[in-house]
């Protein structure tokens, strides 16, 4: 489980770079956290609604792949 430190700052990050998203790699080494953090960051983000998966080029390396990005808000 992540912890709220760390989930808080994903949320920050994701919303400060929209509409741009990046992969799991590219939030680890801007936010300086590990990988499995980010990823349990992610999923808990997810599992709450406020992100979503979808296939997207990171707007960090270019790579296309299924990333976790914020919700369209409607």
């Amino acid at each position: 489980m992540p912890t709220d430190g760390v989930r808080a700052r994903v949320l920050a990050f994701m919303r400060k770079a929209a509409p741009y998203a990046y992969c799991d790699g590219c939030l680890a080494l801007r936010l300086d956290s590990s990988l499995a953090e980010i990823k349990a960051a992610l999923a808990a983000l997810t599992a709450d609604g406020e992100c979503e998966q979808r296939r997207r080029a990171c707007y960090g390396c270019g790579r296309t792949l299924e990333l976790t990005a914020l919700r369209d808000p409607r």
